[in-house]
């Protein structure tokens, strides 16, 4: 068995970390108030990091029936299941019905289930965070053609030919984004992801491999953590002013929150070399790290019924106890409020999401062996 790299498994807790935060953050994000900008920024992230790592391990892979298979075993199939049983358990979940309500066969919707299947708009089966899976077998499907660019860490003759193509479509894509992110309020500029809605999950992967193609050197130079790390906190501060002034033109606004804007590219891309280049220690927190990293694909696919299960009832109004307000005073919270109430959403989600995980793991390595 391969050894895993403790900094990738702790680059995936911590992206599932934030994708958690972004689905029980309920503070509102309509707002001019700092702190919940903030809040903001810090969860709009999560899926750049999950992409990005696909391009770490994906391209090691030289066949492409058995990078179908692995990713239909491990990855579609499971999420497969949740969409159905979200689906199945909609009128329950979603519009408070009775249990036995799930199973009249009128009530399944067959056509919100396979439009969820075929173009990923998996808010008809209430499984809003599973448009990601599709945009992951999308690019999986791509494969033989991005093996080109990407020919594989060993081989490092092919490498070399085509790191020029890489480097090229990375600064392509980037400055794409930035030009689109620059002119948002110009409707004649129509950006090249409109006509390929899946090129920004290409470039993270293409960026990811470049990344660890890289890992040796970047571990080399510890200066590396200080460079990237202000280069983060510069474009990140920069995002901030960006959204703070689109806010102040419209206040729905939530164009910086999203994950696909050069900024976001930026931020994360360099947020990861950091996390590549940390020295973390052999021993207890290492084998932790490890196994929470092992983790973190179920953790991703359950936590949102989980999020959803903690609002409205007996545990909501819990949280509100504890905080000390009710629901509907969260947008006058002050900043210690803020980082109290999302401990309380966030801490029970990821537990009990961690533990579900354990147990589904469990019991797919029964099944296997049987």
């Amino acid at each position: 068995m391969k050894k895993r790299d403790v900094n990738v498994d702790l680059i995936r807790v911590l992206a599932c970390l934030i994708v958690i935060g972004r689905h029980i953050n309920n503070l509102t994000l309509t707002t001019l108030d700092h702190t919940k900008i903030m809040w903001g920024l810090l969860f709009s992230d999560g899926v750049a990091f999950f992409f990005i790592l696909m391009g770490f391990f994906l391209f090691n892979n030289d066949s492409y029936i058995k990078v179908l298979k692995k990713t239909t075993k491990n990855i579609l199939l499971p999420a497969l299941i949740v969409l159905f049983l979200s689906q199945l358990f909609y009128p329950w979940f979603y519009e408070k019905q009775s249990i036995a309500s799930c199973f009249v066969p009128a009530n399944f919707h067959l056509k919100n289930f396979l439009t969820s299947i075929l173009y990923g708009r998996t808010e008809l089966s209430g499984a809003t965070h599973l448009w990601y899976i599709h945009s992951y077998f999308l690019v999986v499907l791509l494969f033989p053609i991005l093996k080109w660019i990407c020919p594989g860490l060993k081989n490092k003759e092919a490498n070399q030919k085509t790191r020029n193509i890489r480097y090229f479509l990375i600064g392509f894509a980037l400055v794409n984004m930035l030009i689109n992110d620059l002119h948002i309020n110009i409707p004649y500029y129509v950006p090249i992801t409109d006509f390929i809605p899946i090129s920004v999950p290409i470039v993270y992967a293409i960026t990811g491999y470049t990344i660890y193609k890289n890992i040796e050197r970047i571990r080399r130079n510890r200066k590396m953590i200080i460079l990237f790390g202000a280069n983060a906190l510069i474009f990140e501060g920069i995002r901030y002013a960006l959204h703070y002034m689109q806010l102040q033109k419209d206040i729905t606004s939530a164009y910086f929150l999203n994950w696909s804007t050069s900024f976001s590219f930026i931020v994360v891309a360099s947020l990861i070399i950091v996390l590549l280049s940390i020295p973390i220690p052999t021993g207890r927190l290492s084998k932790v790290i490890h196994f929470v990293g092992n983790q973190t694909f179920y953790i991703y696919l359950t936590h949102f019924y989980i999020a959803l299960l903690s609002q409205g009832n007996t545990y909501g109004r819990l949280t509100s106890f504890i905080v000390g307000y009710t629901s509907e005073a969260i947008a006058n919270f002050t900043f210690l409020e803020e980082c109290t109430y999302l401990l309380i959403r966030m801490i029970p989600v990821f537990f009990l999401s961690l533990l579900l995980s354990v147990i589904l793991n469990k019991l797919k390595d029964g099944l296997q062996h049987q």
